[in-house]
């Protein structure tokens, strides 16, 4: 049996609306061992017991590495590569996991694998041929040695066990809620937290049987790396399931869409705990439709120029990565294709004045790239609701953003595109409330996505 060290190096990024940097990540090496090799869906990305069992739990289906080379690129997926993860370690700067540890996720590192995958890749949902494993990653991830690694807030992790109970251990930088049997999502407190993993009692004293379990990062990448290193039934196993299906909405946007300050109430700042994409409105209008989401969103960034004003590393280049802090990590837009991809970017665009023509220009060459992409999905063009005319005083910031994402929904629509609409979101009132550095409270979200859900339903027929 191979034992797996990956150096990684440390990284710095600025951070945007509200001033926030990026913890620095320090240097750390992990330590993974294997127990017994798995079966790689590579259409899928999936993982399942070599054994034809009807329950597998994470003990019984962890993977060996035999070669390094399980960390090169798969030449044919044109993913990216694990072992670029140099730049992308956890934040905490703990020590890695401890040897001793081999419960770990179900995903399979064979040699040659494709290295990032999604839940949904290559699925055709009304087709019923799913693919079955004892857990799935929603959202974008990297398949490492030490368990699979995602970045975008609002990755889910779908599971079914059987059993009174069930333990996760995560990454120790973000925040989680947890979902038990469709009920209510509650945040996770950690129990105990040691070489940089929290344990988490998701659930306990559950009636003997089958339960279904949703976790879901409420953090965005800039707190840090997310990281599942397990999940343990407690009296019983997980239950090897079909992957989730049905309507996807993709959410592209700032600090807005990622919830920024949505968990706490203005005055305040930025922080890990009061951050709340699943508060957020891309994600309370997904739930009201009962739809997936996938949300690419990080805070401070638009889509010519960023909060800081720089012109690099805005949305359009970020939407091709599988972790939003990773170059080198490609995301393969084949995985997943969404019914409706919703836009909300302007706000930092126009937070130091007008962009002019070249947000503009911008903005439209990321709604060809988006149609070239997902030739079916509807796509909504949405304005900010941070954005007022009231200051600073005679620059009219509301509206001129409105005006110019008229303009570009119209050029698209001239163009061909009718598949593309404007939603003119309401300004935030102060009446309200604000949550952190006078971001929208829950109550605008709820409002933001009220309008939305209208939108969807009367297009799509959902």
């Amino acid at each position: 049996m191979n034992s797996l060290y990956v150096n990684r190096v440390a990284s710095v990024r600025s951070g945007g609306m509200g001033g926030v940097a990026e913890p620095r990540r320090i240097a750390r090496r992990w330590v993974w061992l294997g127990a017994m090799a798995v079966r790689r869906s590579l259409a899928f990305g999936y993982a399942t017991c070599v054994a034809a069992a009807t329950t597998c739990s994470l003990a019984a289906c962890v993977g060996v590495l035999t070669d390094d080379d399980a960390l090169k690129p798969d030449a044919g997926a044109g993913r990216g590569d694990a072992a670029s993860l140099d730049a992308t370690t956890l934040s905490d700067g703990a020590p890695g996991p401890d040897a001793s540890v081999t419960v770990l996720d179900a995903a399979g590192y064979d040699s040659g694998a494709a290295s990032v995958v999604d839940a949904h890749a290559g699925v055709d949902t009304d087709a019923g041929d799913l693919p079955v494993a004892p857990f799935h990653v929603v959202g974008r991830f990297v398949d490492t040695a030490s368990g699979p690694m995602f970045a975008w807030p609002g990755t889910q992790i779908h599971a079914r066990f059987s059993g009174t109970g069930i333990t996760a251990r995560l990454d120790v930088v973000n925040r989680y809620v947890a979902s038990m049997d469709n009920g209510p999502s509650l945040t996770l407190t950690p129990i105990s937290v040691a070489n940089g993993v929290a344990t988490y009692a998701v659930a306990t004293g559950l009636a003997m049987g089958v339960h279904e379990l949703v976790i879901t990062k409420r953090t965005e990448a800039l707190v840090g790396l997310g990281r599942l290193v397990a999940l343990e039934p407690q009296g019983g196993v997980l239950v090897p399931s079909a992957a989730p299906a049905g309507r996807r909405i993709e959410v592209i946007g700032d600090s807005i869409s990622a919830g920024y300050g949505a968990a706490a109430s203005d005055p305040c700042s930025f922080s890990a705990d009061t951050q709340s994409e699943a508060d957020a409105w891309g994600a309370l209008a997904a739930t009201q439709l009962g739809a997936l989401r996938f949300t690419i969103a990080y805070s401070g960034i638009g889509m010519y120029r960023n909060y800081s004003g720089s012109t690099e590393a805005q949305m359009p280049v970020l939407y091709d990565r599988s972790l939003a802090d990773e170059p080198a990590l490609r995301w393969s837009h084949e995985a997943a294709h969404p019914d409706a991809i919703v836009i909300n970017l302007s706000t930092n665009d126009f937070a130091t004045g007008d962009p002019g023509a070249a947000f503009r220009e911008a903005y439209l060459a990321f709604l060809r790239k988006l149609r070239g992409l997902h030739s079916n999905a509807f796509i909504v063009v949405a304005t900010s609701s941070m954005l007022t005319d009231a200051y600073p005083e005679g620059e009219s910031r509301r509206t001129k953003a409105i005006a110019a994402l008229t303009s570009i929904v119209s050029t698209r629509q001239n163009e061909g595109d009718t598949n593309v609409e404007l939603l003119i979101l309401d300004e935030q009132l102060a009446s309200d409330g604000y949550g952190c550095d006078v971001h929208p409270s829950k109550a605008t979200h709820q409002k933001m996505a009220l309008k939305l859900v209208d939108v969807l339903k009367r297009k799509l027929g959902w």
